[in-house]
């Protein structure tokens, strides 16, 4: 496979929904995904705003396009996994608009402007709501399943408990190199910045849960 690709499954899969009517629109993804998997990928995606993935639609006035993401498929079971890059950018856009090239206009699943693209931000960048695009709104339609994920995420992963004790555990991990480096290094972040963005980041994780 690595010498001869073969890409007839996922041209497949692009036709299958290309042609498929809404009410059935569901059947094909979960013909060809795994539902649970990618849910808990948006609901995790949505909750630390990684707003350059695969649901910021950018637009340049006659085209739409997402970036930032893999498809692996199995060959085997011939379904197809949605995997992240570059995430980066993660977590500037949870409260205000700290990165506005970037951000998001839509909650998940919504549209504006009849799925025409529309300049958002202080920039006015184009963007196109990320529901126009068919299997993306395919995904918007399992509701229950997205529901439960955010709930076990913002009871489980994301809870206060278990977020600070992680993000307060890898801090331990890292705060001596961190003084250490700006011993040495004049553009080295000093100590009280950095315990700085660590109260920002914990700040940023509440209003996640009250949102």
């Amino acid at each position: 496979e690595d010498e001869d690709p073969n890409v007839d499954n996922m041209l497949a899969f692009g036709s299958e929904i290309a042609n498929v009517s809404e009410s059935a629109l569901s059947d094909v993804i979960s013909n060809r995904m795994d539902i649970s998997e990618i849910m808990a990928f948006a609901v995790v995606d949505r909750a630390i705003k990684n707003d350059d993935g695969p649901f910021h639609w950018y637009s340049d006035g006659s085209n739409s396009f997402n970036h930032n993401y893999y498809w692996y498929e199995d060959p085997v079971e011939q379904k197809f996994h949605l995997i992240p890059w570059d995430m980066d950018v993660s977590f500037q856009n949870i409260k205000g608009d700290k990165n506005p090239v970037t951000q998001i206009a839509d909650e998940w699943g919504k549209v504006r402007a009849d799925c025409d693209p529309f300049n958002h931000g202080p920039f006015n960048i184009p963007q196109r709501s990320a529901a126009c695009d068919k299997l993306t709104r395919g995904w918007s339609k399992f509701d229950k399943e997205y529901s439960e994920f955010r709930t076990q995420l913002l009871v489980g992963p994301l809870s206060v408990e278990q977020a600070d004790a992680r993000i307060d555990a890898w801090a331990d991990q890292i705060r001596k190199a961190t003084i250490e480096a700006n011993e040495i290094h004049s553009d080295a972040l000093p100590l009280h910045a950095w315990e700085r963005a660590l109260d920002q980041l914990k700040a940023q994780l509440a209003w996640t849960r009250a949102h």
